[in-house]
């Protein structure tokens, strides 16, 4: 039994970080604290200073709900914790090991759980990921299936399914919503090459209300090497190799390929609209 407690925030990465930060801390001109923008060619450039104040975070002392049993066998009892998502007046956690979604208060209380393992209507063979959409809708993805199940929280029930049917490549990621109709996939391309290679990832928008899977753009991946050892062939992900990192918001999207510390932001269809910059350029080097 996992038993998850906190205070309903969610681990962010370096990338959504940046994104965050830079998007959520504005004077009031709109502006980034501590930071230069100017415009080229109607893309946002936005240069962070490097004097600038450190954002400070901290986590409570205490949680402010604990939800899970130790023991027993029911829907409160998880297997293991795949993936959390708060809205306002829930909490919705996926358990991969049970392939349940269970639903609480936010006091804790256990309301409904929806699931169970197989391929039919409101089944799931693996809970991946957990989305918020429009209102009280969960989309809950389930990798193995390439299917994403749309959770009501009003009807505690599965509402509609949409199937990605190999669209979005053999082993999409769910990156996020970008809009209340619109998902975000990623896949990343292993096809490895002798030497040193970087491999691509593909990123694809699925419409929900439409049906339908469109490309978005291709972005560089992973950095892996192939070589051969005693007749052997050794593949693997470079050790400290650039990889490429990809963050959803609200109506955009960012990247970071890991070649400098700057961040690109996308619209929904693929063009760039912003790019983040540090002023940091590191320490001398004698």
């Amino acid at each position: 039994m996992i038993p998850v407690s906190g205070c309903f925030t969610c681990s962010l990465s370096v990338l959504g970080l940046l994104v965050l930060l830079a998007a959520g801390c504005s004077d009031s001109g709109g502006h980034p604290v501590g930071a230069t923008v100017s415009d080229s060619s109607g893309v946002q450039i936005v240069i962070n200073r490097s004097d600038a104040p450190p954002a400070t975070w901290r986590m409570a002392d205490h949680p402010e709900v604990r939800i899970g049993s130790v023991e027993g066998d029911g829907s409160d009892v998880f297997g293991f914790v795949g993936a959390i998502q708060y809205l306002e007046g829930a909490v919705v956690v996926g358990d991969p090991m049970n392939a349940r979604v269970s639903v609480f208060g936010t006091d804790g209380e256990f309301r409904f759980a929806v699931g169970g393992r197989g391929q039919g209507p409101g089944e799931f063979m693996s809970i991946d990921a957990l989305e918020r959409l429009n209102g009280d809708t969960v989309a809950i993805f389930d990798r193995r299936l390439q299917r994403v199940s749309l959770l009501s929280l009003g009807t505690q029930a599965i509402d509609r399914t949409f199937s990605l049917n190999g669209a979005a490549g053999g082993d999409p990621e769910l990156l996020g919503a970008i809009s209340p109709d619109h998902l975000l996939f990623r896949n990343d391309e292993i096809i490895p090459r002798p030497g040193l290679s970087r491999q691509s990832a593909l990123v694809v928008r699925a419409s929900l209300s439409e049906g339908t899977v469109d490309t978005v753009g291709v972005f560089p991946g992973m950095e892996m090497y192939w070589v051969e050892v005693d007749g052997e062939r050794e593949i693997g992900a470079l050790p400290f190799g650039l990889t490429g990192w990809l963050a959803v918001g609200e109506g955009v999207f960012a990247f970071g390929s890991g070649e400098s510390v700057l961040v690109d932001v996308f619209d929904p269809q693929g063009r760039m609209v912003r790019s983040i910059r540090t002023g940091w350029t590191g320490p001398p080097v004698d």
